[in-house]
């Protein structure tokens, strides 16, 4: 029996020692950071080395591994190094937030391949932006010509409240039915893998970012809201109900605004970049001047961070103003998990010293001495194309090929 991707989610069968072979090898030097011998796979999972070689030779057959060069020895044989064939399947990633979607994919390393940005796209709680998520996905696999044969799954990170077990959100297109992961993946012919956004970045925070060394750290994504993304011993916490790290809704504000949630008084509306544009209009009306903008202006969120950089004093009082909200806040739970480091990521990033001082000034005055070094805050400096490609490691975990 050739080994195909379904069975690559599927616990160890005791019936088939033939494919659990396959599987046991393929996991291992998909995982792997370098190119692995026969020998050293032998050594790792306690098996023959004759039952090594007929394995990779049939993992070999189905395109799954090809080699990767000799390595080289002070002495005797080189012997062949086998890596994971980055083309036996592709990934695909979607990226659904307020105000962007992107669709990419990339081969098995997660190397991306291609992108596809809609543009001028809104997130509405309704069918017709539903369909417009489908269609646009749709075109951009017949485009690029990828199906169920050659794609091993389709990776969704998305704004909002996501279940992580259910698949469902709990904050667009409930219409759909208890889970949109089972919608997309019905309507795409893929299976799909659902999660929230700020957690997707988590886990490519801790792939790629500064936080890659630390096995417990916090990841802040300041987008049109605001999420966190809690790590520990390596691990994205998800939480019970699969909505851990919902942290635009701690009850920190002190303005009294509603919450798309509904309820008054979530951090939120203090802390994001929808906060951020009602702190320029509000400021704007008391008559505040600016020398970006003026009285009536709707500028976005990226706008407001790039008068900061050019040193506009309205952007950048609000800029700091939200740096130090964040920084007490965070306090909190800093004193409560004690992470190694902070990550900030989001547009505001942008602006640089401008915020990342205002939060550790924040977080200085409410956290406890010697449980944390404010001097361990960083802003994120991966790059929008790596911040895409980490889509892929939803659908990798799924199959424990990451």
């Amino acid at each position: 029996m050739n080994l195909n991707k379904n069975y690559l989610r599927q616990n160890l069968n005791s019936s088939n020692k033939k494919l659990n072979e396959q599987i046991m090898i393929l996991k291992l030097i998909a995982k792997s950071n370098t190119p692995l011998t026969i020998p050293e796979i032998s050594e790792k999972l306690l098996l023959s080395v004759p039952t090594i070689t007929s394995s990779v030779s049939d993992l070999i057959e189905d395109r799954w591994v090809i080699t990767g060069g000799k390595k080289k020895t002070s002495q005797g044989r080189k012997p062949t190094m086998y890596k994971v064939n980055s083309s036996a399947f592709y990934i695909v990633g979607v990226k659904i937030g307020f105000k962007e979607l992107v669709v990419i994919y990339t081969d098995i390393n997660m190397k991306l391949i291609e992108q596809k940005r809609l543009k001028n796209f809104k997130l509405n709680d309704n069918e017709q932006c539903l369909n417009q998520i489908v269609n646009f996905i749709k075109s951009t696999l017949q485009e690029n010509k990828l199906d169920n044969k050659n794609v091993l799954g389709i990776g969704i990170g998305m704004t909002g409240r996501v279940n992580k077990f259910s698949g469902g959100s709990n904050s667009f297109f409930k219409f759909a039915g208890p889970s949109l992961e089972d919608f997309f993946s019905e309507k795409l012919n893929i299976e799909v893998f659902l999660e929230n956004d700020t957690r997707v970045a988590g886990i490519t925070e801790k792939e790629y970012g500064v936080s890659k060394k630390s096995p417990n750290c916090l990841f802040v994504n300041i987008d049109e809201g605001l999420g966190m993304s809690i790590i520990i011993n390596n691990q994205v916490v998800t939480g019970t109900n699969g909505y851990a790290g919902e942290y635009g809704h701690m009850k920190f504000g002190k303005k009294k605004r509603t919450c798309i949630c509904g309820k008054v008084g979530c951090l939120g509306t203090e802390v994001s970049g929808f906060a951020l544009k009602l702190d320029l209009e509000e400021k704007l009306k008391e008559g505040i001047q600016s020398n970006h903008f003026k009285e009536g202006d709707k500028p976005e969120y990226e706008d407001i961070v790039l008068a900061a950089t050019k040193g506009d004093f309205l952007a950048i009082e609000i800029i700091q103003k939200q740096g130090e909200i964040l920084g007490k806040s965070l306090g909190d739970i800093v004193n409560l998990i004690s992470p190694d480091e902070i990550v900030i990521g989001g547009k505001v990033k942008d602006s640089g010293n401008i915020f990342l001082d205002s939060v550790k000034m924040g977080l200085n005055s409410s956290v406890l001495p010697d449980v944390f070094e404010t001097n361990k805050v960083y802003l994120s400096n991966i790059k929008d194309e790596t911040r895409l490609a980490g889509l892929s490691c939803l659908v990798l975990k799924e199959y424990n090929l990451y």
